[in-house]
C-alpha cells in the first residue's frame, strides 16, 4: 500500500470529532504557515535584506518582481499537480520545500553582497535574489496556499461558505498581525535567525501535520461532503450530482474573470503596498510604528466582516460579494494617498478591512460555487497564477513610481480603475447549470 493512503496512519472516519472540521482546521493552519511566502510576510524583512544585501529599493524590488512572476507563470502547472496527486501529498512537499527556502534565504545576503560590492555585478545579485524570491513565493504564496485552500473547498458543498467565513476570519487575523509581529521577530532575534528558525519548523512540524491531517476529498475516505456519512452496509459511496466544468468553459464567463480580477487586483495593490509600507508612510510624515499599525484595525473589521461574508456566500449570487469586495478596493485605493490625514487614514482602514473580509471567503469559495470540483485544481490554479502574477507588479510598479515621479501617488490613483473593471465584469457573472 502506499505510504499516503488516506486511512494511514488511520482512517478519518475514525476521528473522535467529524473530520470535516479538522479540514477546516488544518487546511486554515496551512494557509497561515504560507504567509512567511507572502508579500505580508517578506515585508517585514525588507529593510533588513536592503541593509544586508546592499541592494537598492528599487533593485529589491526588481529582484521581487522577476521571482514572483516567475512563480505565477508556473502556477497553472502546479494546479494540474494538485489535480493529479492531492492534497496530501502535495502539503508534505510543499511545507518541506518551503522550510528550505526560508533556511536557504537567511545565507542568501552572502552572495547578493558579494555581487554587489566584490564583483560590481548588480544583474547578477538580483538574478541570485529573484531565484531566491522564486522558491519562497512558489512554494508558500503558490504551492502551500492552494493545496490548503482547495481542500477546504472539496469537503464542503453546503456549509462552503460558512466554513470558508470561518477560515477567512483566522486567516485575516493571522495576514493583518504578521507585519508587526514579523517585524517584532526581526527586532528581537534578528531577520536570518527568524527566517531559519521558521524555515526549520515549517519543514518538519507543519509537513508532520499534512501528512497526518490532510486528505484530498471525503469520498476516498468514504465519506461525503458536509460530513454526511453514507447510508448503507455495502461500503459504497453515492455519487452526488455536482457542476464540473474545466478551463475551456470557464475562460469563456464573466464568472471566472470577475473572480480572477478582483482577487488579482487584491494581491497587486496591496501587495505592492504593503511590501513598500514603511517608506510610504514616511513619505506622508508617518512614523514606522503608525505606518504597520494600519494593519491592526483593519484586521478587527475583516475579522468580523469575512464570517458575515461567509455566511452570505451559501444565500446569496456570489457576484454580489465579488462587488463588495471591489467596492473596499476603491475606498482604500483611493486613500492611500493620504494616510498623513485622519480621514484618508480611517478610509483606508474601513476599505482595507472590507476588502480582506471579502478575501477569505471569494477565495475558497468561488471557483467551486461556479464550476465545481473536479477541475478544481486547474481552475485555481489559474486564479493563483493572476494573482501571484499581479502581486509581482505591485511592488515594482510602486518602486518605479516613485523613482520616475518623486512619489507613489501616480501609481494609487491609477490603481482605482481595476475596482471599477471588476464591478463591470461582475454584473455579468452568471452561475451556470449542474451538468453532472
Amino acid at each position: 500500500m502506499s505510504l499516503f493512503d488516506p486511512h494511514k496512519p488511520f482512517s478519518p472516519k475514525r476521528l473522535p470529532l467529524f473530520y470535516g472540521w479538522w479540514v477546516l482546521v488544518f487546511s486554515t493552519l496551512g494557509m497561515l504557515v504560507s504567509i512567511p511566502g507572502q508579500t505580508i510576510g517578506v515585508s517585514a524583512f525588507t529593510e533588513s535584506l536592503i541593509t544586508a544585501t546592499g541592494l537598492t529599493r528599487s533593485q529589491l524590488a526588481q529582484a521581487y518582481f522577476w521571482g514572483t512572476l516567475a512563480s505565477g507563470l508556473l502556477m497553472p502547472y502546479a494546479g494540474k499537480l494538485y489535480d493529479r496527486y492531492g492534497a496530501r501529498r502535495l502539503m508534505v512537499y510543499s511545507c518541506f520545500g518551503l522550510g528550505l527556502t526560508l533556511v536557504g534565504l537567511s545565507y542568501i545576503h552572502f552572495p547578493v553582497a558579494a555581487a554587489v560590492t566584490e564583483w560590481g555585478q548588480a544583474w547578477l545579485a538580483i538574478v541570485v535574489m529573484a531565484a531566491g524570491f522564486f522558491a519562497l513565493r512558489f512554494t508558500g504564496q503558490g504551492m502551500v496556499t492552494v493545496t490548503s485552500r482547495n481542500m477546504l473547498a472539496k469537503w464542503f458543498e453546503k456549509r462552503r461558505g460558512l466554513v470558508g467565513g470561518i477560515s477567512g476570519v483566522a486567516i485575516a487575523l493571522g495576514f493583518g498581525l504578521a507585519p508587526t509581529v514579523l517585524s517584532a521577530g526581526v527586532d528581537l532575534w534578528g531577520w536570518r535567525e527568524l527566517w531559519w528558525g521558521m524555515g526549520a519548523i515549517i519543514a518538519t512540524v507543519m509537513a508532520g501535520v499534512g501528512y497526518l491531517f490532510f486528505r484530498d476529498n471525503p469520498e476516498e475516505c468514504g465519506m461525503l461532503m458536509d460530513g454526511v456519512q453514507p447510508s448503507g452496509d455495502d461500503g459504497e459511496t453515492p455519487s452526488v450530482a455536482e457542476r464540473c466544468y474545466d478551463w475551456a468553459y470557464a475562460k469563456r464567463t464573466a464568472a471566472f474573470w470577475a473572480v480572477t480580477l478582483v482577487l488579482s487586483v487584491h494581491g497587486m495593490v496591496v501587495t505592492g503596498v504593503t511590501f513598500h509600507i514603511v517608506d510610504l508612510g514616511a513619505s506622508q510624515g508617518l512614523s514606522k510604528a503608525a505606518s504597520l499599525a494600519i494593519f491592526i484595525p483593519q484586521t478587527i473589521i475583516a475579522t468580523f466582516l469575512g464570517l458575515a461574508v461567509g455566511y452570505l456566500a451559501d444565500k446569496v449570487d456570489m457576484k454580489w460579494l465579488v462587488i463588495t469586495m471591489a467596492i473596499g478596493q476603491f475606498i482604500a485605493y483611493s486613500a492611500f494617498a493620504h494616510l498623513d490625514s485622519a480621514l484618508g487614514y480611517s478610509m483606508c482602514i474601513f476599505g482595507m478591512g472590507l476588502s480582506a473580509g471579502c478575501f477569505g471567503p471569494i477565495s475558497n469559495v468561488a471557483v467551486p460555487y461556479y464550476f465545481g470540483r473536479k477541475h478544481l485544481g486547474e481552475l485555481s490554479g489559474k486564479v493563483m497564477s493572476a494573482m501571484v502574477i499581479g502581486s509581482a507588479f505591485g511592488p515594482y510598479g510602486l518602486a518605479k513610481s516613485k523613482e520616475w515621479l518623486g512619489s507613489y501617488d501616480a501609481s494609487l490613483y491609477l490603481s482605482l480603475l481595476f475596482p471599477v473593471l471588476v464591478i463591470v465584469v461582475a454584473l455579468r457573472a452568471k452561475r451556470p447549470a449542474i451538468n453532472s
